[in-house]
């Protein structure tokens, strides 16, 4: 393909991806065919407006080879008259702290840098080298290790800040690219190495799958792209099934309803979707689905979020919450007016008589052998009874505090649970004159 077809091809998409934004760009460049054509590509480039700094990662993987590579990345931008940005790091170090793999770690390295240049520079965007092939390997990759839809969508050709110019583009019109116009590259030999997956794909699966079909990596291409128009289907379904069987509440708590779920056709498959951006992996939420049925109180944790069943519920609490820290309780008096309704507060809020308490209210969590008079009640109840008329699951347990003051005999009064039900000693009365409005400012059970 000539100089003319490819830079067509590459400003084209580019413009489509960039839409109308204008600026800095980041050019990744590793040193192999894919990125330096890219970078020469780049340096062609006629849609006005931009401007390119090549940015290049040093893995210490391969000793001697690692620098050569980042010498070619630095001379290609003083070809091209481009500004130049390295960063060197310790990969093995990195990933031997982290307990993870090679393959993972450098991913994370590369892209934790680029994100704090584009937010250092003010950049707009990371343009990376993917082409046609790569997103190939990336969907085989996703089928064996297990996935859904959004899996075996294959690479995008736009992922946040990241943009994939040549991802349509085939390696062998890369290749031919390269030698037509003596564009300088470097092999990686761990290209070459089997014992990473991606690369006993590339160099084991492909091959057998391109002797029965020549044209494999474009019918690859093909089959992403009929799976992106179904799952954009089903996004927009999802959004509605959302809407039905889900209900945000505050403190970042997130419910299922069980019965609405269950009245959906495929009720996994929606359940997936509505755990699987949580961390939850596909074997956890088999496990909650054989849960549906159950009487509740069963636990399942992913990174970040604890889920709880109730029995009609599932309660989704992200784990900031979980931590017990200090409550900031907020009292607002003021003078009691026809028609006022005190039975009505808005979520958060409770209302007393002001002057039925005497001394300062303080907050605390609850404990066993706490007991109050519920609003509407004679006798006393125990807040674990409470809770257990409420249908509170543990965590809301754990996050409920109460309302007390010190009254005159230096004995705690305990004046309500926060946020949920007051003690009928300390009511709105009609004789009332001045009224109090509590809120407290910090983690309280949702109802």
């Amino acid at each position: 393909m000539g100089r003319r077809d490819l830079q067509y091809k590459f400003d084209s998409t580019l413009q489509s991806l960039l839409g109308g934004w204008r600026g800095e760009l980041l050019v990744a460049a590793s040193g192999g065919v894919d990125s330096m054509v890219m970078t020469a590509l780049c340096n062609g480039c006629r849609v006005d407006g931009l401007s390119f700094t090549v940015v290049h990662v040093n893995f210490s993987l391969r000793p001697g080879d690692c620098d050569l590579d980042e010498e070619l990345a630095r001379s290609s931008a003083d070809r091209y008259g481009m500004k130049f940005l390295s960063h060197k790091v310790d990969t093995l170090e990195y990933c031997r702290k982290k307990g993870i793999s090679i393959e993972m770690g450098a991913r994370e390295l590369r892209y934790d840098w680029f994100n704090a240049l584009l937010e250092e520079r003010g950049a707009g965007f990371v343009l990376v080298a993917h082409n046609l092939r790569d997103s190939a390997e990336t969907l085989l990759l996703n089928l064996v290790r297990g996935t859904g839809l959004e899996g075996i969508r294959g690479m995008r050709p736009a992922s946040g800040k990241v943009l994939r110019p040549m991802l349509r583009f085939d390696r062998s019109e890369i290749e031919e690219y390269a030698a037509l116009h003596d564009i300088p590259f470097r092999q990686d030999l761990s290209n070459n190495d089997v014992s990473f997956a991606r690369n006993r794909i590339r160099h084991n699966i492909l091959p057998q799958m391109e002797a029965i079909n020549p044209t494999a990596v474009r019918t690859l291409a093909e089959d992403m792209e009929r799976f992106n128009q179904a799952a954009e289907v089903l996004d927009r379904l999802w959004e509605e099934k959302k809407n039905i069987i889900c209900s945000p509440l505050e403190n970042g708590v997130f419910c299922i309803d069980i019965d609405l779920l269950k009245s959906l056709p495929q009720p996994a498959y929606w359940l997936f979707r509505a755990l699987e951006p949580y961390g939850f992996t596909s074997s956890q939420i088999k496990n909650i689905e054989k849960a549906l049925d159950a009487q509740g109180g069963k636990v399942f944790m992913a990174p970040g979020h604890k889920l709880l069943t109730t029995g009609s519920q599932l309660r989704l609490y992200p784990l900031e919450t979980q931590r017990d820290g200090d409550c900031e309780v907020v009292v607002t008096v003021f003078e009691n007016h026809a028609g006022f309704d005190p039975r009505h507060p808005a979520p958060g809020q409770l209302y007393i008589d002001a002057d039925s308490v005497c001394g300062e209210i303080e907050c605390r969590p609850w404990k066993a052998g706490d007991a109050f008079t519920p609003l509407g009640m004679k006798g006393s109840k125990k807040l674990s009874d409470f809770f257990v008329d409420l249908k509170f699951d543990n965590e809301q347990k754990r996050q409920a505090k109460v309302l007390y003051a010190v009254g005159p005999d230096g004995k705690e009064q305990i004046v309500g649970v926060a946020g949920i039900r007051i003690d009928n000693r300390f009511r709105v009365k009609p004789s009332t004159s001045r009224i109090a409005m509590i809120q407290v400012r910090g983690s309280q059970p949702e109802t």
